[in-house]
């Protein structure tokens, strides 16, 4: 991250100059703060410059500069704790987030969304304070810019994805994550994945840009393959018992893993919902592993009709997309995928400038060798 190409080095002072009417702070006035922009939009200027003035736009009108003083409940804070007590072996911060465990419907349920939100970007905006103190101790020239993620998905359940303004409250932290906080993630794991998690990465993929992507790990829940994997970036002592450390857990992080994550499931029973607002399309990207395999899907919205295709790979329409009256019978359909690789269910609402439509569905691909992929 610290070592820049010279076509970074060019880049950087192309973009100082388009940025030569904004008085930054002196932190974000840093190479290593202007990198990332840049970074992130693969060295495109002009994207690079739209990406930043759109999140100092948003800091401003979110007050995210003053998000550290600002204290959640008390009761929040013990629901969804996490641990940031660690370092990895170049000296990046470490972050895990038992995220299985993190009753988000219960949140989302009681009105407390956007405090799930404000708290979410808040835990990013720490990130940041723990990367400058330590950096502090560490050359000018050489500050800790990254963190490493991760992701404890033990207990992420279907009662998360059936749950009505679940999906979106997740969806929504993703894409604020994207939008303004590029290249601060060095590389995460998501461990304990259970198969139903693939059906909300399937929504988060399209949110992410392939430099994102490449840096995420997967594993199921099986301890012997992915505790070898953090332990090889991770210092034993700056982890976890739970995942193969010897650090002590706080109260709160006990108090969080060690409740069940049981529960009813959502009014539509295996359906996930998700809503797509007015003049948007919302992609659902999975990644077929087997030739010939089968791609089952079944949806319904609530009142109005939404647009439909299938698609693989860089845009080849498998599906002409059509609208279809979901909002008066559930659409089922199924494709065999002849070849391997990413499709995408496009469900499309940019002819709907007013109204959002929310879209309860479920997906599987089977393939003829294996079992449900899901």
């Amino acid at each position: 991250m610290n070592k820049f190409t010279d076509q970074e080095k060019d880049a950087l002072q192309k973009f100082r100059n388009v940025l030569n009417d904004l008085s930054l702070p002196t932190e974000q006035q840093s190479d290593f703060y202007l990198i990332r922009w840049l970074r992130a939009r693969e060295m495109n200027l002009k994207a690079a410059e739209e990406m930043l003035r759109a999140s100092l736009k948003w800091r401003q009108e979110y007050d995210a500069d003053n998000l550290l003083s600002w204290q959640a409940p008390a009761q929040f804070q013990s629901d969804f704790a996490y641990d940031m007590n660690g370092v990895d072996k170049d000296g990046a911060p470490v972050f895990i987030v038992p995220f299985g465990k993190w009753d988000i419907k219960a949140a989302v349920a009681s009105g407390q969304k956007d405090v799930y939100l404000r708290y979410f970007i808040q835990l990013c905006e720490r990130a940041y304070d723990v990367m400058r103190k330590i950096s502090k101790d560490r050359p000018a020239d050489d500050p800790v810019t990254q963190v490493t993620l991760v992701w404890d998905l033990d207990g992420f359940s279907l009662r998360q994805l059936t749950a009505r303004g679940t999906v979106d409250a997740i969806l929504e932290c993703v894409k604020r994550l994207e939008a303004n906080y590029p290249e601060m993630m060095k590389i995460s794991f998501n461990v304990n994945a259970p198969r139903i998690f693939a059906l909300l990465f399937a929504l988060v993929k399209p949110l992410l840009t392939e430099r994102t992507l490449a840096k995420i790990q997967l594993f199921g829940p099986t301890p012997t393959k992915w505790k070898s994997a953090l332990l090889k970036i991770i210092p034993a002592d700056q982890l976890l018992p739970a995942y193969g450390g010897t650090r002590s857990p706080s109260k709160e992080f006990m108090h969080v893993t060690g409740r069940s994550s049981g529960g009813d499931e959502g009014a539509d029973g295996d359906m996930c919902v998700v809503t797509i607002d007015a003049g948007e399309t919302l992609n659902i990207v999975l990644d077929v592993k087997h030739d010939n395999s089968t791609l089952n899907w079944s949806f319904r919205t609530d009142d109005f009709d939404v647009g439909f295709a299938l698609y693989y790979k860089d845009g080849e329409q498998i599906l002409n997309q059509e609208r279809v009256d979901s909002h008066l019978k559930l659409q089922e359909g199924s494709y065999t995928c002849t070849k391997a690789g990413r499709y995408t269910l496009a469900f499309d609402n940019t002819y709907s400038v007013v109204r959002g439509k929310t879209l309860h569905y479920m997906l599987s691909v089977v393939s003829p060798e294996h079992d449900d992929d899901f």
